[in-house]
């Protein structure tokens, strides 16, 4: 067992002076400032996690819902947005997450997706079409062709409301098997 320095002992009746308790307390500070004497943090900047248990983190804290258009499902991409306004780190690791699982409700959204750019290919799971209730207006099927067109490696995909939809385009999709 290592050897630790003597510090100070209490009167007989228990209690330190308050001189001593100062001493006391400075001399544990010095303690704790030689022991952490060769840390390099920055204060300004903090200490950062990897981008990879940062990832590995936010995939545990909340578990993606099993269906697409659940109350659970909003809730966790409303999570997974208020975690991409943390910091720069976490932003480009919840979009990771945002992006893998797509809900495109409206033609305004599909153009938005088209615009995703490379980030389109993290895609694993997509939902196309409205469900919710009083949306009676159907998707454009050509949209739905360009969306499944340049989505690769797609693990589930639902279609609901679609108006001329090229069924052609499920055998081109690329589609992966667990």
């Amino acid at each position: 067992m290592e050897a630790t320095p003597h510090l100070q002992q209490p009167t007989a009746h228990g209690k330190r002076s308050g001189a001593a308790r100062r001493k006391l307390r400075k001399e544990r500070q010095a303690q704790l400032d030689a022991q952490f004497a060769n840390l390099e943090i920055d204060p300004k900047k903090g200490p950062k996690l990897p981008a990879e248990l940062v990832y590995h983190i936010m995939c545990l804290s909340k578990p993606p819902p099993a269906d697409f258009h659940s109350k659970q499902a909003q809730d966790h991409r409303r999570f997974l947005c208020r975690l991409s306004l943390v910091c720069s780190l976490w932003r480009e690791e919840a979009q990771k997450l945002l992006w893998k699982l797509v809900f495109l409700r409206t033609e305004q959204h599909v153009e938005g997706f088209l615009s995703g750019g490379a980030k389109m290919h993290l895609t694993e799971e997509l939902a196309i079409g409205g469900v919710e209730e009083g949306s009676d207006s159907p998707m454009n099927g050509e949209l739905v062709n360009k969306v499944l067109a340049r989505t690769a490696d797609l693990f589930v995909l639902s279609v609901n409301k679609v108006v001329d939809f090229d069924p052609t385009a499920l055998t081109r999709a690329n589609f992966t098997s667990e």
